[in-house]
């Protein structure tokens, strides 16, 4: 997963000048041969704005930003079940987006993570989250608890800080 998340940040958001947060590996509902990934990420610079993106492998191997959405546009999270165990949950835009989360560490990890961006930011209307567990909307977690769990999913010390810093070339080697 760490793998992952350095070549996202390192091929897609670092040259715009932006830092991911969180990704899950989706395909849409109903269609699991066609994978992506959707990634919260945020710009570095102020005012910061908060997007959620569809990245997609093409047939060369780079990864590519395929759809993007402001955190504004986002009216509704609907994790389909309060259940831990199901891969699924819609994201409400101009349309409804149907995803399955490959694993559900990542879907969880995701969905706390866009809770907590939807909760930092003054949006005009903050989105609606229904059918997801209590402790991941409430704040019912304390902040160490939620902040480790995220840290143990994501591999990121701080999701919300302005300390990143990326690999040098010796580093990366």
């Amino acid at each position: 997963m760490a793998a992952i998340r350095h070549a996202l940040q390192h091929e897609v958001f670092q040259p715009c000048d932006e830092r991911l947060l969180a990704f899950v590996h989706v395909s849409k509902a109903f269609k699991k041969k066609k994978t992506s990934f959707l990634c919260i990420s945020v710009t570095k610079e102020t005012p910061l704005i908060v997007n959620i993106y569809q990245v997609k492998k093409t047939d060369k191997n780079v990864m590519k930003k395929k759809r993007s959405w402001n955190l504004s546009n986002l009216t509704l999270v609907d994790g389909k079940t309060t259940s831990l165990e199901t891969h699924e949950f819609d994201l409400h835009f101009d349309k409804v987006y149907k995803w399955f989360a490959s694993n559900l560490q990542e879907r969880q990890c995701f969905l706390i993570v866009l809770w907590k961006q939807c909760s930092s930011y003054s949006l005009k209307e903050r989105p609606e989250f229904k059918n997801l567990p209590k402790e991941w909307i409430s704040g019912e977690l304390s902040p160490s608890q939620t902040q480790s769990q995220i840290t143990a999913l994501t591999g990121d010390v701080e999701v919300d800080g302005e300390d990143y810093q990326a690999l040098t070339e010796r580093e990366e080697m």
